[in-house]
């Protein structure tokens, strides 16, 4: 009897969310934006795709008629080969993958990236959609490849796939499947499946490709395999190009690129209705020894991958360090040695947006500033902090603006890069955004080749003198002369260096007032993005500082933020020190005023 895919799919986002299944921060992305996708297809006329039941299920039952060809699960019972039963995530992937299509019932999905530990199940799985692509699909003169970097690699999934027909004699012949040592062609649909490989001798051009699947991919050296294949897809109509992997080491790296633009969808800071992705991985912050945590990075965990098995692995860390890098990697599907993501967007940052917030209603507040002019070609500005103490609370919040400028080529350059992205359905780059930015009034762009210093000059005293601030932090490195002209004109001016001290301190302070909720913002999403593109690693004291992982993820709104915050905590800081005088005071019987009042 047939499985109910789609709901298998729907209670496994829902078990997700509800906590019923222990998952990551992406993967809880990943599901939301499921849901949230049903319920546009159903109530909005400009969402384009639909969900078809048939199509899902199709896909998930030749999936599951695949045999087990290695492994425990791969003995006869009774005479027969077990076959695959695929795990809720897994139906999940299928039924995303291949059940969402558009009015013409095209398939929505071309890219797809998924990333989970090792022994999870997903080469088995990753073979059987590569067959359902040749064979099922429906697709005339399919040409699917199994690629990587080098020939051995490229026929691990494509042997499995071999070995699947072989055991599935009943399918090669309705499909006249002729295996040799180089491929496997199918002479009922004029298909092919090949392992292609860039170290292998042969022209590259021309390939036609209906599906490129590619394994491991963070162990490609550099993105040419990836990018052959996917430039290959243009004369389909609806092709697929899935990379699976464990994580690696090299963020520079295609599979890093790739995981940061999903990663990046799924947090709401870049849109591509056509990618999908699923990134299984502990969260930043989980202890990696706590048993409790495995699962996020291993759906199938006592089912493919024994319980047992990474408890005697994590127990070899024990003793011996020198294997916690490989257990933390391939069994934990951790970048080691990568910088993680500061600030999450989607689960700490935009919960405290508040889009009534109005910086004219803060006149009068404490204020305290940050300035960044980190680049003439790009974005420049300064974020405000206000203090204010509200009825009925017995700490200070804090209120974050942000003030940002672009100048007009830098602008016109995004544009062009949009506009050519949604021409080609290409993936999000990010600073592509900054037309519709300006277009909304949350990015100032001013004319010429660079940005206007001058006019951010000029901004800034009439924003002072419309609310003065008791500081605004500046690097001495890039901003002495307009700091010197802003002191000149009666704004309260302090270097801030740009080292661990004191931006570590300032960046700790701000994660405490984001984890007690203190932290407010009118939802810029300059801010946000340059906030989501922060990364850290912390040193052997817990220090930490602000750092990109490329030249396009901007973090100048951020470091904006993070300067006015090393100025803001002092006066905390100071503020108390105060307090703790005045309630002395009080003791003493002394009269004076409340430094909260004065200040």
């Amino acid at each position: 009897m047939s499985r109910d895919y789609v709901a298998i799919a729907r209670q496994y986002a829902d078990d997700v969310l509800s906590g019923a299944v222990v998952a990551g921060e992406y993967i809880r992305a990943a599901c939301q934006r499921y849901l949230s996708d049903l319920q546009r297809s159903e109530t909005d006329p400009g969402f384009d795709y639909r969900l078809s039941a048939d199509r899902a299920a199709h896909a998930c039952r030749f999936i599951e008629c695949m045999p087990h060809t290695k492994g425990q699960h791969a003995r006869a019972v009774n005479g027969r080969v077990p076959t695959l039963v695929m795990e809720p995530w897994q139906v999940f992937a299928t039924v995303n993958l291949f059940g969402w299509v558009d009015a013409d019932g095209i398939r929505r999905f071309v890219y797809c990236y998924i990333e989970v530990a090792k022994k999870n199940g997903k080469s088995t799985w990753l073979s059987g959609v590569c067959l359902y692509m040749a064979t099922a699909d429906g697709e005339p003169g399919a040409e699917v490849y199994t690629a990587a970097t080098n020939y051995d690699q490229a026929k691990i999934v494509w042997s499995d796939c071999a070995a699947m027909l072989k055991k599935l004699p009943a399918l090669a012949a309705r499909f006249g499947a002729h295996q040799t040592i180089y491929d496997i062609k199918f002479a009922a649909n004029n298909a092919v499946l090949k392992p292609l490989a860039t170290d292998k001798g042969g022209s590259k051009d021309g390939l036609n490709v209906h599906c490129a699947a590619i394994d491991e991919v963070h162990a490609h050296k550099d993105s040419l395999t990836y990018d052959i294949v996917a430039s290959g897809i243009a004369a389909r109509q609806q092709p697929l190009v899935i990379a699976i992997t464990t994580a690696g080491t090299d963020t520079t790296g295609v599979a890093y690129r790739e995981r940061t633009i999903v990663t990046k969808i799924l947090t709401g800071q870049a849109e591509h209705d056509r990618y999908f992705g699923l990134v299984y991985c502990l969260d930043s912050g989980d202890d990696w020894r706590n048993e409790a945590n495995w699962i996020k990075a291993n759906p199938s965990v006592g089912v493919t991958i024994p319980t047992d098995y990474l408890r005697d692995k994590a127990a070899k860390v024990a003793l011996s360090p020198t294997s916690e890098s490989e257990f933390r990697q391939k069994s934990l599907n951790e970048w080691v040695g990568v910088r993680n993501g500061w600030i999450s967007i989607s689960e700490q940052w935009q919960p405290l947006a508040d889009p009534a917030l109005r910086e004219s209603d803060f006149v009068g507040c404490p204020r305290f500033g940050g300035l960044d002019l980190a680049s003439r070609n790009d974005l420049a500005g300064w974020v405000s902090l206000y203090a204010r103490q509200e009825p009925g609370q017995d700490r200070v919040h804090w209120y974050a603006f942000c003030h940002q400028y672009i100048n007009e080529k830098s602008a016109e350059t995004a544009a062009q890069r949009l506009a050519q992205q949604a021409a080609n359905r290409a993936r999000e780059s990010g600073n592509a955004h900054y037309p519709a930015w300006a277009s909304a009034g949350w990015l100032t762009v001013t004319p010429g080749n660079t940005t206007d210093q001058d006019q951010i000059e000029r901004d800034l005293i009439e924003s002072n003198r419309d609310s003065p601030f008791n500081e605004l932090g500046f690097d001495n490195f890039n901003a002495a002369m307009m700091a010197g002209h802003l002191l000149d004109d009666g704004v309260q001016m302090v270097d801030v260096p740009m080292r661990v001290n004191p931006l570590s301190p300032a960046m700790r302070w701000l994660e405490s007032l984001i984890a007690d909720g203190r932290l407010h913002h009118d939802g810029n999403p300059v801010l946000s993005w340059c906030l989501g593109n922060v990364t850290v690693k912390p040193d052997a004291n817990d220090n930490i500082f602000p750092r990109k992982d490329a030249p396009e993820l901007k973090i100048d709104a951020a470091v904006g933020l993070i300067v006015a915050a090393a100025r803001a905590m002092l006066w905390v800081l100071l503020l108390a020190v105060c307090q703790m005088a005045w309630m002395l005071a009080q003791a003493l019987s002394l009269r004076v005023g409340s430094p909260w009042q004065q200040a």
